[in-house]
């Protein structure tokens, strides 16, 4: 459902559900900017419910993915991409990214971090599986696939964020960044399969506490 829209606001297009739309959900409220939020699927999920594409979404989002955006006539979609437009666009107070080149660089790298390696095993194999599939789309999970990625992944994956944020305030330096967000937003979508922080990731644990 699209909120009340006025001229030139930031209409994002996707689902809140997922943790690549709450990502730049953070990101905007975070730059203190005004949106509307447009509730919708991809276009995956929305052909294998038997719901029709909006044209004005094919357009934004080319590949029918979320999150996307539309300023006036200009589109843009990837969450990456969107947030690094909104920094680049929208000049506030609130900075996405560390100006200390060292932090930025890490800041990116984190948030690469949890695009690839994190969204293919926290988003795709359990958060799809285990929340999406028997929600939105009245398919049973495949435990099998659940199970080898919180088994097999997910514990290497959470090591290497625990030896990180030991002796820093977030991930990339001391500054709040787009790393804070896309990891935590990640760590959500374990948390929505009922999947929490153990206490042998103390340091991680302790960050997010």
């Amino acid at each position: 459902m699209t909120n009340h829209i006025e001229k030139n606001e930031i209409i994002l297009s996707g689902a809140s559900i997922s943790p690549h739309v709450r990502k730049v959900m953070v990101a905007v409220a975070e730059k203190k900017l005004r949106y509307a939020l447009n509730e919708i699927l991809p276009i995956s999920l929305l052909k294998a419910t038997g719901q029709n594409t909006p044209k004005e979404f094919q357009l934004t989002s080319p590949l029918g993915k979320i999150p996307a955006i539309q300023i006036g006539s200009h589109g843009i979609s990837d969450s990456t991409v969107i947030e690094k437009y909104l920094e680049r666009n929208y000049k506030t107070r609130h900075n996405l990214y560390p100006k200390i080149p060292e932090a930025y660089g890490e800041s990116i790298w984190f948030e690469q971090y949890s695009d690839t390696a994190l969204t293919d095993a926290c988003y795709k194999k359990i958060f799809l599986e285990g929340v999406i599939k028997p929600t939105a789309l009245n398919i049973n999970a495949d435990s099998t696939i659940i199970n080898k990625a919180i088994d097999n992944e997910l514990p290497s994956l959470l090591r290497f964020l625990d030896s990180k944020p030991s002796n820093r305030k977030y991930f990339s330096g001391d500054t709040f960044s787009m790393a804070y967000i896309a990891i935590t937003t990640q760590l959500m979508s374990l948390e929505m399969h009922g999947i929490k922080i153990e206490r042998q990731y103390k340091n991680l644990k302790n960050h997010f506490e």
